[in-house]
């Protein structure tokens, strides 16, 4: 029982998610808002909100993904090591 716990402590921290895909993508969106944003709606602040917005979506759903992700390589390395 104890090396099966063992084994899954080690999968698990493997498998953590390596960074955090919002907050870059939140920077980014910031910076390429306030850019299009002061050239195309001469507004910088209209521009950010959008690029706050878009940022969030794109890394969250892509946080989510790796989330996913991790959890079905941590079930099959469990399942693994149950059969081995």
């Amino acid at each position: 029982m104890e090396n099966e716990d063992v084994k899954k402590y080690a999968v698990t921290e493997a498998r953590k998610m390596d960074s955090s895909n919002m907050t870059t993508f939140m920077c980014l969106g910031i910076a390429l808002g306030m850019l299009f944003g002061g050239i195309f709606f001469h507004n910088m602040i209209m521009g950010m909100c959008i690029g706050i917005c878009l940022g969030i979506a794109v890394g969250g759903g892509l946080d989510a993904c790796e989330g996913r992700r991790a959890k079905s390589d941590m079930n099959d390395a469990a399942e693994h090591s149950v059969q081995g």
